[in-house]
């Protein structure tokens, strides 16, 4: 190979590698949360169709565009670190979360948005009550919503989802306009 085939390789290579990095940066606020929301759901559907209920978790997403998960055990083992996960009261873990996560985003300063994720309730606009994941946002610029996705089981087993329910919400990690 010629010197400067060479040379185009490796900056074509540096520019492919870097390109995760510098779309990551590229994107809106608007466009991160949603990352976040769609591996979030992703994540939730399969703890359903596997248990049927999920224990709360968090997605954070740095700066280079890396997503990292915390918590989120599925209920039915225990953990190393809190041996009664069994009998854990899903608020307040969804609260240590919360704090974890929030001391996280201080320290090196390096976390761009947050997602919290649980199986809680919601109340649908026909006034009914509905199981749902709901997926607490928030985004260092200050864009924070809640989004409830509401499921139901169709035949005892298969999973439906509904259409979503956004809200806006006060911020637990960053502050929220």
């Amino acid at each position: 190979m010629h010197r400067i085939g060479r040379v185009s390789l490796c900056l074509f290579a540096a520019v492919c590698l870097g390109g995760t990095a510098l779309a990551e940066d590229a994107a809106t606020p608007q466009q991160q949360v949603a990352r976040l929301l769609g591996q979030g759901l992703d994540r939730s559907h399969e703890r359903l169709r596997a248990k049927y209920v999920f224990l709360p978790f968090a997605l954070v997403l740095r700066k280079g565009g890396e997503v990292e998960q915390y918590g989120g055990h599925s209920g039915d083992e225990l953990d190393a670190a809190t041996p009664d996960t069994l009998d854990v009261d899903p608020a307040k873990l969804l609260a240590d979360l919360q704090q974890r996560v929030a001391r996280e985003a201080k320290s090196p300063g390096d976390v761009v948005a947050v997602g919290f994720f649980l199986d809680t309730e919601v109340k649908l606009p026909n006034g009914r009550d509905s199981e749902a994941i709901e997926a607490e946002l928030e985004h260092q610029s200050g864009f924070c919503e809640t989004v409830f996705e509401p499921y139901g089981h169709v035949d005892g087993q298969d999973l439906a989802y509904g259409a979503q329910i956004t809200t806006k919400r006060t911020g637990a990690v960053f502050p929220c306009k």
